[in-house]
């Protein structure tokens, strides 16, 4: 699958000359093809599933050898985009294949969270959680609500309930750095 490129149709004809499959679907891609790193919903999808996130220069080699070669020494590397968000894209791909980092979450996302609920709700699965779709009525272990200030109105239930309420970037920074951080990311209600 590809995201971001300058010369996407360059990368069409790889693909096609190699007889590989290019795909729209995270849960059919085996490799993201891409420039630089953006933190789209597609790319933050690829990296919940650790699949690998690897430069033009993988598919070229690919294609000078007439072969699938090894992704690893080809894995993205943008520095600039890794000191912003405080992350190493290589081992947070490592640690995400290992084990998806939401296993074991269950997550609601109000009506006004950017990115979209529909779209929270692809990284969540890909990230392994479990996507809850009515607002929790009362508190269970790793559940959260992901929220915003616009929402605050639909939260007074739970919050008397104690579930904790976090910014988008509980999932979509957590997800980078592949941690987890209620306290860090929590909403202030």
């Amino acid at each position: 699958m590809f995201t971001g490129l300058n010369d996407e149709d360059n990368g069409r004809k790889i693909v096609s000359y190699l007889e590989w499959d290019l795909v729209d679907s995270v849960m059919e891609c085996s490799h993201l093809v891409t420039d630089k790193f953006h933190r789209t919903v597609k790319m933050l999808c690829c990296v919940a599933k650790g699949i690998p996130i690897v430069s033009t220069e993988w598919l070229k080699k690919c294609c000078a050898s007439r072969a699938y070669i090894d992704h690893s020494l080809y894995i993205i590397n943008d520095k600039k985009a890794e000191k912003h968000h405080n992350f190493s894209l290589a081992e947070t791909l490592k640690k995400a294949a290992e084990q998806p980092l939401l296993t074991g979450w269950s997550i609601h996302v109000t009506p006004n969270v950017v990115p979209s609920p529909d779209q929270m709700k692809e990284i969540i699965l890909c990230a392994g959680g479990k996507f809850v779709r009515n607002m929790p009525t009362r508190l269970a272990p790793r559940l959260v609500i992901v929220s915003t200030p616009e929402d605050v109105k639909l939260l007074k239930h739970a919050v008397k309930c104690g579930i904790p309420v976090v910014e988008t970037e509980f999932i979509l920074t957590g997800l980078l750095r592949y941690e987890l951080n209620t306290t860090i990311f929590s909403l202030n209600i």
